[in-house]
């Protein structure tokens, strides 16, 4: 009986509306899902498509029953005396059609949390209020869980990840990086922690990363090599937002209309949907004007005001914390020695100081105080020259965080160190008080020219006597960084925030550093060439990225706008990590330039820079250096070293070569090294003695720049759940 009824079934039309509208459905979900992101439609579109499959399912077997009962009917009546199956009774097609309307609710309760974007309500946490239940224990203390990312490892910044959770908890996006890159993950913290991968990004420039959800929690923003970009949290295409690249690592409030960013020194506003970024007005003359950098922009709710933090270039966590209001432009100071500061739903400003998390009680309605910062968390991963911190809080009150301390100052386990060809590392026994960058070898190399940071703020050049093993201090303002040798070697030439300019003193320690040439602060020494008598510079300006060459032996000291540029060089995406050299014969420049894309290694012929340009590397490459005794070029990419051989052509009539022919790159090294913003140029060569001179940490296994309770391949992140409460009572409220 059942299988007559069953066989009666499969040949109905019922069955074949059935089969047909669920395979038909099937093919159009998968569809939805991979198309529509791409041409970024709204998330109501695929909801409301994914409805409409639902509804029609019921509509389409009601339509195969009546459809079914008409041919019942037809054949009944013109051959009655045939014999035929018998046709289904209302008992059946009852049984059928609630069995239909079943699988089609139990299909519906299934798809609701990706039709709308919600989870179960049994996975949901509990919704959190801003007027929050304040315990009478003063030693409440919330959940501790923590959530492991796996194997990660340190970018340039000395980061080993960043991180943000969506509004509503749900999501937590974070990067794992790679040599020269980085990957974008994203976390569904309410179903089984699923993990997916969202994008790449390239470090390029010194700005990327910095990730942020959207006020609505639909995107997932991010810089890659200077672009800002936006991905959706299910996946799909990114989306670059800006056509030319920011020039300062900086957070950003973004929602799905527009974005404030630091888009030069102050803040901007992108409109998304046209492109267009316009400049914050201030009333304040003296702020407009003023040479500091406005990062780190959080907008309050009520979209009337936003923090930002007010620092110099690399002195981020010596900065203030402002208020600004978005509607008179007018500013007040909040906080002092603060960074990195965003508003909390349970009524505080959330800021980094001395590479810990602070609480401020925060008023929305007078835009005031109510009491005074207290330290919630201790010790987190930060990197205070760009104001970075590895923290994020939900607006239900989920703290996610990693555990350390600033990448900017903890120099633990970078050695500087000899590094021969066949990879042999030999440390040298060089007195550290804090991270040291910037090293060059004297022209004759038996000293070691280098900047030993005592603080994110303080720097001097110092001088390592190879024989002697010796080191001495050659500047004492506590702003000297970024030198280079003169071309015999005997003075140094260096930038000085203190007084901005082009400075020179005596190598020997003898007598006192002079002003060379008045700049704006942004102007750096690279190389100096014709007896000294000319001085390679970089502007590192966001407006104005440039090489240029400064007359030194000129007695009226020509102003900046008078030297000679080499425009032509520039690709129009010079960054602090280009570090142009010029050949030993003077008749190269070599460069590094991220204006394909990615970081490559270029060379032109100098000075007359337009009449030629070869590139010699692959993607992610940097810091070049020339052989002084061989024709070789060495560059440096990802943890890998390697070398390329060429040759000059015929000389011209004024004895320049006409050509360079240059070989494939080979591989020389693997030395795991700091090739960074912290620490450019982080290499030089030694032709004398073939061996190159490296900041690494291959010898130091126990390195990882911030972890300071062991070191692992895995990366935890702290979770506090119910913090706000948490922090009404560690910051309460004063009345």
């Amino acid at each position: 009986m059942l299988k007559d009824q069953w066989s009666k079934f499969r040949q109905s039309y019922i069955a074949k509306i059935f089969v047909g509208y669920s395979l038909v459905a099937w093919v159009l979900i998968q569809l939805i899902e991979a198309v529509l992101p791409t041409f970024e439609a709204p998330l109501w579109v695929s909801q409301t498509l994914l409805f409409l499959l639902i509804i029609g399912f019921p509509l389409a077997l009601v339509a195969g029953w009546v459809i079914e009962a008409g041919l019942t009917a037809r054949s009944e009546s013109e051959v009655p005396e045939a014999p035929r199956a018998k046709a289904l009774g209302k008992t059946t097609l009852v049984l059928y059609s609630a069995t239909a309307l079943t699988l089609v609710a139990l299909f519906g309760f299934y798809m609701l949390p990706f039709i709308f974007d919600r989870a179960p309500a049994t996975t949901e946490p509990a919704k959190a209020s801003t007027e929050l239940a304040v315990t009478n224990s003063s030693n409440f203390r919330g959940m501790r869980t923590s959530v492991d990312l796996g194997e990660t490892s340190i970018n340039d910044w000395g980061l080993r990840t960043e991180i943000a959770v969506s509004p509503d908890g749900r999501y937590l996006a974070f990067t794992k990086n790679q040599e020269s890159f980085s990957e974008l993950f994203i976390k569904d913290l309410w179903f089984e922690n699923e993990t997916k991968k969202l994008a790449e990004y390239s470090w390029a420039t010194d700005v990327h990363g910095v990730v942020f959800f959207s006020k609505e929690g639909n995107w997932v923003f991010f810089f890659d090599a200077g672009i800002l970009k936006r991905v959706r949290v299910q996946g799909g295409s990114v989306q670059p937002l800006i056509k030319s690249p920011v020039f300062a690592t900086s957070g950003y409030s973004a929602s799905e209309n527009q974005v404030i960013l630091t888009g030069g020194r102050k803040l901007q506003r992108l409109d998304i949907q046209t492109g267009i970024m316009e400049a914050l007005p201030f009333k304040d003359s003296a702020q407009s004007e003023s040479s500091a950098y406005h990062r780190w922009p959080d907008v309050l709710p009520g979209m009337t005001h936003l923090l930002y933090t007010e620092a110099e270039l690399g002195e981020t966590d010596s900065g203030n914390v402002f208020l600004y209001d978005l509607s008179s432009f007018e500013t007040s100071l909040l906080l002092y020695n603060a960074y990195n500061a965003r508003f909390s739903p349970s009524g505080h400003i959330i800021f980094v100081r001395d590479a810990a998390l602070w609480a401020v009680p925060f008023d929305l309605e007078s835009m005031s105080l109510l009491g005074d910062p207290e330290l919630v968390v201790d010790k987190i991963h930060s990197q205070g020259q760009v104001g970075a911190a590895v923290y994020s809080f939900s607006q239900k009150g989920h703290l996610f965080y990693l555990k350390g301390s600033d990448a900017n100052v903890n120099s633990t386990g970078m050695n500087l160190s000899w590094v021969e060809r066949d990879g042999s590392i030999r440390p040298i026994d060089l007195p550290k008080q804090g991270r040291i960058a910037a090293i060059r070898l004297s022209p004759s190399g038996d000293r070691i020219l280098y900047t030993q940071y005592s603080s994110t703020q303080n720097s001097d050049l110092w001088i390592w006597d190879i024989k002697k093993k010796i080191a001495s201090r050659r500047t004492f303002s506590g702003k000297a960084s970024h030198g280079i040798w003169s071309e015999g070697g005997d003075s140094l030439i260096y930038n000085d925030r203190s007084e901005p300019g082009i400075w020179g003193v005596d190598a020997s320690g003898a007598g006192q550093p002079i002003m060379i040439k008045e700049s704006a602060g942004d102007l750096w020494p690279h190389a100096g060439f014709t007896d000294s008598k000319n001085l390679l510079l970089l502007r590192t300006r966001p407006e104005d990225r440039n090489f240029y060459i400064a007359e030194l032996d000129d007695p009226d000291l020509p102003a900046l706008e008078n030297l000679t540029r080499l425009d032509a060089a520039s690709g129009g995406r010079l960054t602090a990590y280009s570090l142009p050299r010029i050949s030993p014969d003077g008749n190269w420049l070599a460069y590094a330039s991220p204006e394909a894309g990615l970081m490559q290694i270029y060379i032109r012929p100098f000075p007359n820079v337009e009449d030629g340009k070869w590139q010699i590397s692959f993607a992610n490459a940097m810091s070049p250096l020339w052989s002084k005794n061989s024709k070789e070029i060495f560059f440096w990419s990802g943890g890998n070293q390697y070398s390329v051989s060429y040759s000059t052509g015929k000389l011209d009539s004024n004895e320049k070569p006409q050509f360079i022919d240059l070989a494939a790159p080979q591989k020389i090294l693997s030395i795991q090294g700091l090739q960074n913003g912290l620490t450019l140029p982080a290499w030089d060569y030694d032709g004398n003695s073939d061996k190159f001179l490296m900041l690494e940490t291959q010898t130091n296994s126990t390195f990882t720049g911030i972890n300071e309770e062991g070191v692992s391949a895995n990366t935890e992140l702290y979770v506090i759940e119910n913090w706000f409460e948490e922090l009404n009572i560690r910051a309460p409220v004063i009345k």
